[in-house]
């Protein structure tokens, strides 16, 4: 078992490796994304330390938290406490930039798909919620939403 909550290798979703000494995994969490995780493995200290996040560490001031709270969090103060599910837990990389990762999230049911995109800062160990985009078959485009 690695990195606690019952997670073992089983659950590691993606892996690379940063330009300044980091290997970066994301962990898959229960079913609908709870409890994910992103890792960071510091190869010359040998020091594994889970990501922040900004849904649970980042508090009332950060623009995804000010544009959902009216319509979704207060009612949801459960979810508050983990992941809120309207958001797909990341699972694979996109481009670097300097010190930042994207990171993307999938999910789809019924018709209807949605990818969540996050900004990971390697250094400061910090994963940020930039959008989230969804459509069923219905609509004419995606639904998107900037954080």
């Amino acid at each position: 078992m690695i990195w606690g909550g019952g997670n073992s290798e089983k659950n590691i979703k993606k892996i690379c490796e940063s330009d300044n000494g980091y290997i970066i995994a994301t962990i898959a969490g229960d079913y609908g994304g709870a409890g994910f995780k992103v890792v960071r493995y510091d190869i010359e200290n040998n020091i594994i330390e889970i990501a922040k996040r900004e849904d649970v560490d980042g508090g009332k001031d950060t623009p995804w938290y000010m544009k959902t709270h009216d319509n979704f969090l207060k009612n949801a103060p459960q979810q508050a406490k983990d992941m809120y599910s309207w958001f797909n837990p990341p699972a694979d990389f996109g481009n670097v930039s300097g010190q930042t990762i994207e990171l993307f999230g999938y999910d789809g049911d019924a018709g209807c798909h949605s990818k969540s995109y996050y900004d990971y800062n390697v250094i400061e160990n910090y994963v940020k919620i930039t959008k989230r985009c969804s459509k069923c078959e219905s609509d004419a485009q995606d639904i998107c939403t900037e954080y």
